[in-house]
């Protein structure tokens, strides 16, 4: 590329989007050796039905608008989030998960082996997409995350 020739907007969406297939397949190639001990990824790179595990209740009440977590949420409980869909080029629709049910929810098998690390989910965990919230720019939000792989399409079922 010459120099001061700016590239296409599509162009820059379509290497960002391949840069982060290339680096989610990175990380599934690594899985035996190191996967696990991976913590944190950023948003750019997160994709549709990843999940992450620490999002703190506090936080989960104020970004759902009280919706979630409605009990005095205390500063050590957590619970998990799961992205339900990637928007543009660092924004995504998320919402939390819990392992009560509380409507005819969607939910992640017992048993069901993430790509990406293989952790197992220990129990049925349902996802309460009546609290969708967007990723907030709060690092301390962020950081508190921890990547605990992807959920298989085969892996989800519907509430009825």
């Amino acid at each position: 590329m010459k120099r001061g020739k700016k590239q296409p907007a599509h162009h820059l969406r379509d290497a960002e989007t391949s840069g982060s297939k290339q680096v989610m397949d990175k990380l599934n190639q690594s899985r035996g050796k190191f996967a696990r001990g991976i913590r944190f990824i950023p948003p750019n790179l997160w994709e549709e039905r990843c999940l992450f595990v620490g999002a703190k209740d506090n936080a989960l009440r104020h970004l759902t608008r009280g919706e979630f977590a409605s009990q005095a949420a205390s500063s050590g409980k957590t619970h998990p989030i799961f992205v339900l869909q990637r928007i543009g080029n660092a924004g995504h629709r998320l919402c939390p998960c819990s392992s009560k049910r509380l409507h005819n929810q969607r939910y992640i098998e017992q048993g069901c082996r993430l790509e990406h690390t293989s952790y197992v989910i220990a129990r049925r965990t349902y996802l309460v997409e009546e609290c969708v919230f967007q990723v907030p720019s709060d690092p301390g939000f962020l950081w508190s995350l921890r990547y605990w792989g992807r959920v298989p399409e085969n892996c989800l079922r519907d509430g009825s």
